[in-house]
């Protein structure tokens, strides 16, 4: 097993990279979590709070494309282990700003992968992509593994997380860099930014507002709760091997107009506004994406998570942000 006593957590201040350095700060091998953060819209201080009560928690605000920067905080506190969050992901801006996301995203890992062939004492570095890589497959249906499947992305959110995948694999295998790609889905809970679907729902229900649903409501999509992502997670880190693929991919699949029908159910009707409504399809978003997440279930993780009791839950989570969070509850 991977020695994991100093960690370098990118996105730290983000949904998910917030709570996985939470969890693995009361991992008893753990002596350091080095949180960074450039602290950009999809970031939030209120995510560092219970973190930087933690004296084994160090939060360093910079940009992973600046050079060295990385490797500085390699040298400086002798990281065993990287989990690379940090990306853009807010899929609407792509399609403007698509340029951006080469930038971060690409290069921006580039620049990390550098910085640890550099340093030269990495044991773990999990990259950190998206189920959407692989678009709508034609061989879904006939691939068995993940790695059979086609890499189709469907807009340049999802085509920069696959050059960010396969500049990390090149780095495996040309430099012996001990690479993990992680795939997650729709992951929800606490914390999650509300311009994602279900804090979103959760919020606009809240305010007695209509929820707008994209095109006829159909389009499906793959919901999996926080605990059970960091949980895999640190499966992954645990027992995974280096120049593997993983999915952490959920047993739940909603229509999105389900999910915003059992947000009103969960919530309860606030006024007669609060209903939900269809608006224009969001371009190039297949209406589905497929995983396959046998391998990592073989390393024994499992989904625990039931979805009606963990959205209950995160909308009384979310209850206490809706007044700051209003404004981009009104974008669709």
């Amino acid at each position: 097993m991977a020695k994991m006593e100093n960690v370098l957590v990118t996105g730290v201040a983000g949904f998910v990279g917030s709570h996985f350095a939470r969890r693995i700060l009361h991992a008893s091998s753990v002596k350091t979590v080095v949180g960074v953060d450039k602290m950009s819209t999809t970031s939030s201080w209120n995510n560092l709070q219970e973190l930087q009560r933690q004296e084994r928690f160090v939060f360093v605000q910079g940009n992973v494309l600046s050079e060295g920067f990385v490797g500085l905080l390699c040298e400086a506190y002798e990281v065993d282990t990287v989990v690379h969050f940090a990306a853009q992901t807010v899929c609407d801006e792509d399609l403007a700003h698509s340029p951006d996301f080469t930038l971060n995203n690409v290069l921006g890992t580039h620049v990390i992968l550098e910085s640890l062939r550099m340093y030269g004492k990495i044991e773990r570095y999990l990259y950190i992509s998206t189920d959407e890589v692989h678009g709508k497959s034609i061989k879904m249906c006939e691939a068995q593994e993940e790695e059979q499947l086609l890499l189709e992305p469907p807009n340049p959110y999802s085509a920069a997380k696959v050059g960010a995948e396969l500049m990390s694999k090149v780095y495996a295998l040309a430099y012996g860099l001990p690479v993990i790609v992680v795939r997650l889905t729709n992951v929800y809970g606490p914390c999650e930014f509300p311009f994602r679907a279900i804090p979103k729902f959760i919020m606009l229900a809240l305010s007695g507002k209509p929820l707008p649903v994209h095109g006829d409501g159909s389009a499906t999509r793959s919901f999996i709760y926080i605990d059970d992502v960091v949980d895999g997670l640190c499966t992954i880190l645990k027992k995974g091997s280096t120049q593997e693929t993983y999915v952490l991919g959920p047993s739940c699949q909603k229509k999105m107009v389900d999910v915003a029908n059992d947000v009103l159910a969960i919530v309860g009707d606030t006024s007669q506004e609060a209903t939900a409504i269809f608006v224009d399809r969001r371009p190039f978003v297949e209406e589905r994406y497929f995983v396959l997440d046998e391998k990592l279930r073989s390393l024994g993780w499992e989904e625990k998570a039931p979805w009606c009791h963990m959205v209950e839950h995160a909308a009384r989570e979310e209850q206490y942000k809706c007044p700051a969070w209003s404004p981009c509850c009104d974008q669709t």
